[in-house]
């Protein structure tokens, strides 16, 4: 693995768990919109990370979804019973969906 990629993936990691403490504070205050929208981010970052340390590449929402599900649930790294379907908002107003455990 290249040091470039090891750097990625340690900032993806890294904005996931900045991203899941903001949900935290915000969920104190109570905007419940916003704490699912870092929630949602936290998980989008720790899947990309998860991805791109394996080698699979997305630049869409949809698409990390799509190698989330071929990649960890089809070959059952994850089992489905350990997956969940979460549906939020993008920033768009669309409904989204993201696999996470």
């Amino acid at each position: 693995m290249t040091e470039s990629r090891r750097d990625i993936i340690e900032y993806r990691s890294k904005r996931s768990n900045e991203t899941f403490k903001e949900a935290l504070l915000l969920f104190q205050a109570g905007p419940f919109n916003a704490v699912v929208n870092r929630l949602y981010f936290a998980a989008y970052y720790t899947v990309s990370a998860l991805l791109y340390k394996g080698e699979a590449f997305s630049k869409t929402h949809s698409g990390l979804k799509t190698l989330f599900h071929l990649n960890y649930i089809k070959t059952n790294k994850l089992s489905t019973e350990n997956a969940k379907i979460i549906k939020t908002y993008s920033i768009t107003g669309r409904t989204e969906t993201i696999e996470i455990v």
